[in-house]
């Protein structure tokens, strides 16, 4: 009778644990969220300019600061 009260509190101890690991809350570092908008930001350039993050560079095309920018280039 004690090996069956003690076997159901362990089973109950572990069930609890379990659940509450799978039912944590995961938390994004701050650079993981740069990363993610950086990602999510238009890739697409705009009148031979693709501007990109944020800074002090003013973009070309936007006017707007950036981190950086890269101008389109013709092999021709």
């Amino acid at each position: 009778m004690k090996k069956s009260i003690m076997f159901a509190t362990a089973m109950i101890v572990v069930a609890g644990t379990l659940f509450t690991k799978a039912n944590k809350e995961t938390k994004m570092s701050d650079t993981v969220l740069a990363n993610v908008e950086a990602l999510a930001q238009s890739e697409k350039m705009e009148d031979g300019y693709f501007c990109f993050g944020t800074g002090s560079v003013v973009c070309p095309y936007s006017g707007k600061l950036v981190g950086g920018y890269l101008k389109k280039r013709n092999l021709e």
